[in-house]
């Protein structure tokens, strides 16, 4: 599928309007003071390049943020790319960026990132992440995932508080604690062990109330543990992707402050033609082609097969794990053949085939209610880059902003003729100034800038 194009490699920073030859650029506690050594990590010396930008500011201070990115590591999928283009936006705005990882980052030495300063966990916060890993064999299920999100949790809180206090960090950013609803506890164990200092933790997911006795307990400690922390000058607040998701966390715990910083945010990257695409996906050519991500059951893909089957004019195209399984479950369950055999891209899809399959669609789908809203708006932040309407149902968190700037329509979700009503009412492409005005709105530098302000060290 090769075809000369360094797909990640970013290009000018001018937009090429969708319907030219070009479609728009892609986006994405004191005890443990005695182990300092072992838990505070080691640091690998940082290039000859942030060597000079230290000494160039010296006559300044730098905020310096310590990140922590626990898919740091993932070279597959649309994580590692985002976490960097954010940490390059940081450092754009004058921070030190240090990345806190256990096992690396994997786009270390790529010459198309700035270099970021990368320390690693120390032997005894590896052995734990490794054992904390091992816990997902737990049967029944439920419990070894709760297990192991709540162990992550705490190797991940206790190694950043650690090499906080021995780098003397402004602030700390820690990504991806978790969905959150895996019992609800991951926010309430950070803001027990954080300690002192301004924290910033980037939930994908949403809480849950505590329901029972152990549940409130731990809600009382972190409340207690919130305002110790207050008292000595620091704090720890809760960032979520959109405002779908940030009712619950102010409902739910509101003495953490959540706000909305976009982490999926507008970035452009190198353009690719939608023929060249499609050529090199093996994609009709003439057809239109609409683009949906996910088979979990919350995404209603049984709803999405049905409604296509109705919609011959259209080429549906489904990444996710488990598409083809559930795509052959659908057609043996409710017996129906028509429109057009989805193509289907099985498993978790690759940043080159993402980069392509945008390219080459017309449309975004998003059928999804409000479970884990982070990735939702990393689906809409993806159709804003490349400048594609979208058919979204009501319970999605970026439905109201949708209709609001006329970047596409909205259907009520689990029905299938509002979905294919919706389809055949899409424009064809959104509307230019409501497509500016949301990518202005969610782009990375001003995400960042949020970030900062949020840390109170811009």
């Amino acid at each position: 599928m090769s075809s000369g194009i360094d797909w990640r490699r970013p290009a000018s920073r001018h937009v090429v309007e969708r319907g030219s030859p070009l479609t728009n650029p892609m986006a994405a506690n004191e005890t443990v003071g005695a182990m300092d050594e072992h838990l505070g990590g080691t640091e690998t010396e940082p290039p000859a390049a942030v060597q000079a930008t230290e000494s160039a500011d010296a006559g300044r201070a730098r905020p310096r943020i310590l990140v922590v990115e626990t898919r740091a590591h993932l070279s597959h999928g649309h994580f590692c790319l985002v976490f960097a283009e954010r940490a390059a936006e940081l450092l754009e705005l004058g921070c030190d960026v240090e990345v806190l990882t256990s096992r690396g980052w994997a786009l270390e030495g790529d010459p198309t990132f700035p270099p970021l300063k990368i320390s690693r966990y120390g032997r005894v916060a590896h052995a734990a992440d490794r054992f904390v890993g091992g816990l997902h064999h737990v049967r029944p299920r439920v419990v070894g995932a709760a297990l192991v999100w709540i162990g992550r949790t705490v190797v991940v809180v206790l190694a950043a508080r650690v090499h906080r206090r021995r780098t003397r960090a402004t602030g700390v950013l820690v990504v991806d604690m978790g969905y959150g609803a895996t019992l609800g506890v991951d926010a309430r164990i950070a803001c027990l062990l954080a300690g002192p200092g301004r924290w910033l933790l980037y939930q994908w997911g949403l809480p849950r109330a505590p329901r029972h006795r152990p549940g409130r307990v731990a809600n009382w400690g972190a409340r207690r543990a919130e305002l110790w922390r207050e008292e000595r000058g620091g704090w720890l607040r809760i960032a979520v992707a959109m405002e779908g998701a940030l009712d619950s966390w102010q409902r739910d715990l509101p003495w953490l402050a959540p706000m909305v910083i976009p982490f999926a945010a507008v970035h452009e990257r190198q353009p690719v033609a939608a023929g060249v695409a499609r050529a090199a996906l093996g994609l009709p050519a003439r057809a239109r082609l609409a683009l949906f991500f996910g088979m979990r059951p919350g995404k209603d893909p049984e709803v999405v097969f049905r409604a296509f089957a109705d919609l011959p004019e259209w080429q549906l195209v489904v990444g996710g794990t488990g598409a083809s399984q559930a795509y052959r479950a659908w057609v043996a369950e409710s017996g129906i053949t028509g429109g057009r055999t989805p193509v289907l891209f099985d498993g978790y899809v690759d940043e080159t085939t993402r980069v392509l399959l945008h390219a080459a669609a017309d449309l975004m789908l998003i059928s999804q209610q409000i479970v884990r809203p982070g990735v939702d708006s990393a689906n809409f932040v993806d159709a804003l880059n490349w400048g594609l309407p979208v058919v979204c149902s009501d319970r999605c968190p970026a439905a109201q902003v949708i209709l609001a700037r006329g970047l596409g329509v909205v259907f009520e979700r689990g029905d299938v003729d509002s979905l294919v009503a919706a389809v055949r009412a899409a424009p064809a492409s959104p509307d230019a100034s409501g497509l500016a005005a949301a990518r202005a709105q969610l782009s990375g530098r001003r995400a960042m800038q949020r970030l900062l302000d949020a840390l109170e060290v811009s």
